[in-house]
């Protein structure tokens, strides 16, 4: 256990790149700065409510179909008779 520990003592001191703080500070402003425009927001909005309206359009159109066919139009049998 000594001997990891005094390889722990060989480790130098390193100074950071000059400048380095200010960089990392004007990226972070950097992302606090992109925001969407008001023109690509309104586009987003409008393709969503395109969307929900069409959705909405095709749902709400559907007619209900009559289920009393729906085994014969499947090819099911209709009798509870296992054997024929």
């Amino acid at each position: 256990m000594e001997k990891e520990l005094e390889i722990l003592k060989t480790i130098k001191h390193v100074d950071a790149p000059p400048f380095l703080f200010t960089r990392i500070e004007e990226k972070i402003r950097g992302q606090v700065n992109d925001y969407l425009s008001v023109r690509k927001t309104a586009l987003y909005l409008t393709g969503i409510a395109a969307i929900i309206i069409v959705n909405a359009w095709i749902i709400i159109g559907q007619k209900p179909e009559p289920k009393e066919n729906l085994a014969a139009e499947m090819h099911l049998v209709e009798t509870n008779q296992l054997y024929e």
